[in-house]
This record gives C-alpha cells, sequence and structure tokens, in this order.
C-alpha cells in the first residue's frame, strides 16, 4: 500500500511574501563556482595557458642570435639577398599604398604615408633611397632635394672610411 504524502516545496514568485530573489553576493556565488565543463576538458594542460613563447615574449626568431636554419642550408649570395630585400620593399610599400587608397596620394598625406614607409623599411633593414628619405629631411636645413642628396652623399661616404 502506498501512502499518499505531501512534499512542500518552495517555487519562486509562489512563496509567502512575494517573488524572492538571490542576493547579489549569492548570485556571484553561484556563476564563479557553477562550471559546466569539466577540468580535464578545459584544452591544455597548466603549462600550456601559462608559459609563454619568445614571440609572446616580443622576441623575434630573427633576435634569437643564430642563423636562420634555411640559412644553413642554402646560403644567399649578395645578389639573392638584394633581389629578396627589393621584392620585400616593394611588397610592403605596395601593401601599405593598398591601405591608403587613394587619400595616400593627397600632397599632405603622400608625405606622412612616405614617411610610414621609410620607418617601415628601415625597420626591416630594407633601406630607403635619397628621394624617400627626402621626405623626413629637415626642409629648413635641406630647401630643395638636390641639396639634401649631396649632404646625404658626403655623409655616407665619410661613414664608410
Amino acid at each position: 500500500m502506498i501512502k499518499n504524502t505531501t512534499v512542500k516545496t518552495k517555487i519562486m514568485g509562489h512563496c509567502k511574501g512575494g517573488p524572492h530573489m538571490e542576493s547579489n553576493k549569492q548570485e556571484k556565488y553561484n556563476l564563479m563556482h557553477d562550471n559546466p565543463v569539466a577540468k580535464h576538458a578545459s584544452g591544455g594542460s597548466w603549462m600550456s595557458k601559462h608559459s609563454k613563447s619568445a614571440f609572446q615574449m616580443g622576441h623575434s626568431p630573427a633576435e634569437m642570435g643564430h642563423d636562420s636554419p634555411a640559412e644553413m642550408h642554402h646560403p644567399m649570395n649578395e645578389e639573392e639577398k638584394k633581389f629578396r630585400k627589393n621584392v620585400a620593399k616593394k611588397t610592403t610599400d605596395a601593401a601599405i599604398d593598398f591601405i591608403t587608397g587613394p587619400i595616400g596620394q593627397i600632397p599632405g598625406v603622400k608625405n606622412k604615408v612616405q614617411s610610414l614607409k621609410n620607418k617601415k623599411n628601415r625597420a626591416l633593414g630594407l633601406g630607403v633611397d635619397y628621394k624617400e628619405a627626402y621626405v623626413d629631411a629637415d626642409k629648413k636645413k635641406y630647401p630643395t632635394e638636390a641639396s639634401f642628396t649631396k649632404a646625404a652623399q658626403v655623409y655616407n661616404n665619410r661613414k664608410k672610411k
């Protein structure tokens, strides 16, 4: 024989005294401790979450202090290096031109775009020619591109000696 028992339950909104809501503290606790994903299924070990690679710490492979494995197996001659630098310079300059679009051709903006290209090329070790460098030159000291070019050539010849 089954006894008929009644179970008293509190259903939200049907309690005496109106609706009952959790306190902010209780809600925060519940949210912080409710973890539907098991710890073993979280996507990696402790080490993978807390260690950093050299790249994440701001070091590029080129700054590691040794030749690249590709260079060791296939050394480039000077002509190849020059060709690759030229291709890299043209490619990155074209990318900047593409990004700036027609706005980059406006006279005031054009100089800013060229300054950005110069900065990028110098940072990559690609170099800039005299015409490109004149954009960054002091126009009071060098009013014409010819005067700047002459001064820069004298400076570079002294530096080589």
